[in-house]
């Protein structure tokens, strides 16, 4: 755990892992792994405009748990369905495995065994919150002999909506500061040359057609893709258009296309901004995973 001071829309990776950070700079990460002996544990800090910040630390662990407790997932949105797996890798008798999904010293379900020495069990956070996931294994004498803890994050909608969204707005911004290098990295990598381009094009007008770009009115998030809608007001009446944003392998949410669907195509919002000066058509759009590329 730790904190960090950073716009909303940034990333600390910690040993290559994803961790979770909320809107006050409070971080975690569960399933760092540690060798016996010294371990080097490195923190980076992505964000938007500046290169990534790193950290390292020394940590030191005496010994392998007899356990190993590891969540699939560890934030989502609500409701959050993350998978727990627990694995005897030290195959120790034990009487049961009590599991508190918020740390409250009541148990919410009971393992008495684990078939092949593992067991992977599907938990449901329905609010949005954080909790503690508490795992206790008891011996036969009913004595504790291992306790893990694992954080988890359930967040709505709309707060994953309001970040992506000020991403676009960012964008936006210093396109009508005249500064499309700035605006660039809004974009993720496959998209910065094509729209270097249409702002290259639209060149000293850029920062009148930037703001006829349109207004928010509507989206769709998921944990890894978003879609916003906005309209805009055009001599054949207010239409609508579609902004893709993903989030990338180093954790930051940028832009991947901004389109109008028309008859068999799609067509560039930009472009289409620049009145008739400039059209970037293209017929399909990519549905995939974010990728290392994304940055």
């Amino acid at each position: 755990t730790g904190t960090v001071q950073a716009p909303s829309n940034s990333a600390v990776i910690v040993n290559g892992q994803s961790a979770v950070l909320n809107q006050s700079g409070h971080f975690f990460v569960n399933n760092v792994q540690l060798a016996p002996g010294s371990n080097t544990v490195t923190f980076v800090l992505n964000t938007l405009d500046d290169v990534p910040i790193t950290k390292t630390v020394t940590l030191n662990s005496t010994a392998i748990a007899p356990f190993m407790v590891a969540l699939d997932k560890q934030e989502g949105l609500a409701p959050f369905t993350p998978k727990l797996t627990i694995t005897n890798r030290g195959n120790v008798a034990f009487q049961r495995i009590d599991l508190d999904l918020n740390d409250d010293g009541t148990s919410e379900q009971t393992l008495t065994s684990l078939t092949d020495g593992s067991t992977v069990q599907a938990l449901t956070y329905s609010n949005p919150g954080t909790y503690t996931l508490r795992v206790t294994v008891y011996d036969t004498s009913n004595a504790i002999i291992y306790v893990a803890r694992r954080k988890i994050r359930v967040y709505l909608p709309a707060e994953l909506g309001l970040k992506v969204a000020n991403v676009y707005k960012s964008m936006v911004n210093r396109l009508i500061a005249n500064n499309p290098t700035s605006a660039l990295r809004c974009f993720t990598g496959d998209a910065q040359a094509n729209y270097a381009e249409v702002f290259g094009v639209l060149g000293t007008t850029l920062p009148t057609v930037a703001s006829q770009l349109g207004t928010l009115v509507d989206g769709v998030v998921s944990e890894a893709l978003t879609e916003l809608t906005i309209v805009r007001d055009t001599p054949t009446g207010t239409e609508a258009f579609m902004i893709h944003l993903i989030r990338g392998g180093d954790g930051i949410w940028r832009i991947e296309s901004m389109y109008q669907w028309a008859t068999g195509h799609r067509r560039d919002v930009a472009g289409d901004a620049a009145d008739g000066r400039l059209q970037r058509c293209t017929t399909t759009r990519r549905d995939r995973e974010p990728r290392a590329g994304d940055r």
